[in-house]
């Protein structure tokens, strides 16, 4: 080819031929469409969140290892990924699907997987790279939603756990139990916290809230405002973010990952004597808690929590009254009797 890309892969070769890019008043029209699919590629990218965004890029590179790429690296694996055609490309990802269910990972991990592999090939459709979409279906979730937080009695262990522990790791901690269950925040929110989105005088935070681009300024009750100065002794007064790893050096920012974030609560959890605790449990106590103490009253509970419909508050309330124990406990003592 005129542009000295016979090394180059088919789908590189095709878009060059299907673009009419190789011109010789245009010597510079491929590194301008690269230019802008990369472009298209990092805008596409900017509106997930950073999770997201390290979920998807592990996805590639665990295919890149199951194709046995010598660098299984995200660019290299979408790269021969979309050289394929697209039975090929059908048959391997339907592989890759069947060899994930034998090494025992979970629907929802897989699903996931598919979920940032189709993204990246779906950027490379809009660049013109490729012509196909991925198609294969991951395994279908089985979801048994489980809305029950932490009773009463599982709160205060928790808590006494939380404040035996001392040290720096302990005052992070704490700090963390506090804003999933006292502001109902969820894990990604209570994370997105730099030092410069707390304003103590008017104890507010602003928090990334799920569904909105924007940050959303959150009151903060005055232990949790006490246990964020707590934190900030043993932390430091630097920028940043206000939840950290304690290995700065390594790790960017400090910033702790949602996934260190479950890890810490789950920690916690068994050492209160409650195996599997997640953060969002703490979410579902402070929204079954909000709707107990103010004798049901939605709309309060909608300021805390930010449920803009009334379905998910129905199942807190529903659990918090346990009508269907009642009920069901009134059948057996009237047939078996007390």
């Amino acid at each position: 080819m005129a542009d000295g890309s016979d090394d180059k892969p088919e789908w590189y070769k095709r878009i060059i031929e299907r673009e009419g890019l190789v011109h010789v008043e245009k010597p510079n029209a491929v590194e301008e469409y690269a230019r802008k699919a990369k472009h298209v590629f990092e805008s596409a990218l900017a509106r997930k969140s950073p999770e997201t965004i390290r979920a998807y890029q592990r996805a590639l590179k665990s295919l890149g290892k199951f194709m046995d790429l010598e660098d299984p690296s995200v660019t290299n694996t979408v790269q021969k990924l979309i050289s394929l055609q697209r039975i090929d490309a059908d048959i391997l990802l339907q592989s890759f699907i069947a060899n994930m269910e034998k090494e025992g990972l979970s629907p929802n991990t897989i699903s996931q997987r598919i979920a940032g592999i189709r993204f990246y090939v779906h950027q490379a459709k809009r660049v013109g790279w490729v012509e196909w979409e991925v198609e294969v279906e991951a395994p279908k979730i089985e979801k048994v939603k489980d809305t029950r937080g932490p009773t009463a009695d599982e709160f205060k262990e928790i808590l006494r756990v939380t404040h035996e522990l001392t040290g720096r790791t302990a005052a992070r901690n704490r700090l963390m139990v506090y804003m999933l269950s006292f502001m109902g925040l969820r894990i990604d929110s209570v994370l997105s916290i730099d030092l410069e989105h707390i304003d103590s005088r008017r104890k507010e935070v602003s928090v990334r809230w799920k569904g909105k681009k924007h940050r959303v300024i959150r009151p903060v009750p005055k232990s949790t405002m006490a246990m964020i100065k707590l934190w900030l002794k043993e932390r430091g007064k630097r920028e940043g973010p206000l939840f950290t790893n304690f290995d700065l050096d390594e790790k960017g920012d400090g910033r702790l990952t949602r996934r260190s974030g479950h890890r810490i609560i789950q920690r916690l959890g068994s050492k209160a004597g409650l195996e599997g605790l997640h953060p969002h449990a703490f979410r579902h106590f402070a929204a079954t808690m909000a709707l107990e103490i103010s004798d049901g009253n939605r709309h309060k509970v909608r300021k805390l929590t930010g449920h803009e419909s009334d379905k998910t508050l129905d199942i807190y309330d529903d659990e918090r009254q346990d009508e269907a124990r009642e009920m069901s406990q009134l059948i057996e003592d009237h047939w078996l009797g007390e």
